[in-house]
C-alpha cells in the first residue's frame, strides 16, 4: 500500500517512509512570521489558488438597485388593494439603462492560496503538538483578558495590525515552498487538522499529521506582485 499522509487510508509504520519526504527539495514548506514563529514541513498534494477580479454594475452599487426594489414592493401593495391577489402572478417592475447595467471594474478578487502539508516527528524531542501549536498561533487570536462585565479583550493573531499608511502590516508571515515559490505579508486564515490513525511506537501519540493551510495577501495585489510570488516555474 502507498504512503497516503492524508489519513484516509492512512499508512502503516512498517511503509510509512519519511525520508521520501525529507528527499524532495520542491516540496518543503517554510511558514516564518514577523513575530518569530517558524514552522518547516512538507508540502504533500497540488497547490491551489484562484485569481480574478471584480466587476460590478452601477445598477448592482447604486440606490437604483434599492430604488427599484421599493417600486416592486409598491406595485405589490397596489395590486393587493386593487384584487390583484387572485391572480397566480402579481407584475413587477424593474428599473434600468443599458449604462447603468454596464460593468465597472471593481478591484481584483480577494486572493487566497491553499496548501496541504505534513507535519513530522523525525527529529528527537520534536512534538508534534509544538508544531501545531505554533500553527494554531497564526490564525487564532489571545484572550487578553474580561473586564468586571465580562466583555473580553481580543488581540489579533501575531499581534496582526493593518497599516493603511504604509500598505503593510505587522504581524504576518512569509511563506516559501521550495525554491520556487515566496510570498511575504501574507496572512494566515485559517488551518484545519488531520491527525494520523497511525501511531508512533515511542510515545503512542500520532505518528504525523496534516494540515490544510488557507493564506493571502494582507492588501490587494495586482499583477506585478503576484508574478513575484513565483520565482522559478
Amino acid at each position: 500500500m502507498a504512503d497516503d499522509p492524508s489519513g484516509r487510508n492512512g499508512p502503516t509504520k512498517s511503509n510509512f517512509n519519511i525520508d521520501k519526504y525529507l528527499a524532495n527539495e520542491a516540496t518543503k514548506v517554510s511558514i516564518v512570521s514577523t513575530t518569530g514563529v517558524k514552522i518547516e514541513a512538507v508540502l504533500v498534494s497540488d497547490f491551489t489558488f484562484g485569481i480574478g477580479s471584480e466587476y460590478k454594475s452601477l445598477f448592482e452599487i447604486g440606490d437604483i438597485d434599492k430604488l427599484s426594489d421599493n417600486l416592486n414592493m409598491l406595485t405589490t401593495a397596489v395590486n393587493a388593494a386593487s384584487g390583484f391577489t387572485k391572480l397566480k402572478q402579481i407584475p413587477q417592475l424593474r428599473l434600468k439603462t443599458p449604462g447603468l447595467t454596464t460593468k465597472q471594474f471593481a478591484g481584483a478578487k480577494d486572493l487566497k492560496f491553499s496548501i496541504d502539508i505534513l507535519l513530522l516527528q523525525y527529529v528527537e524531542g520534536e512534538s508534534l503538538k509544538d508544531k501545531i501549536d505554533a500553527l494554531s498561533t497564526l490564525c487564532l487570536p489571545e484572550v487578553i483578558g474580561f473586564n468586571n462585565i465580562g466583555v473580553g479583550v481580543y488581540k489579533a493573531p501575531l499581534g496582526y495590525a493593518g497599516n493603511v499608511l504604509r500598505a503593510r502590516s505587522a504581524g504576518n508571515v512569509a511563506i516559501t515552498i521550495g525554491k520556487w515559490f515566496q510570498a511575504m505579508s501574507q496572512i494566515v486564515f485559517d488551518v484545519s487538522f488531520h491527525m494520523s490513525r497511525v501511531a508512533s511506537d515511542a510515545s503512542g501519540t500520532p505518528l504525523y499529521v496534516t494540515a490544510t493551510i488557507s493564506f493571502g495577501p494582507s492588501i490587494e495585489v495586482g499583477l506585478g506582485e503576484f508574478k513575484s510570488y513565483f520565482l522559478d516555474v
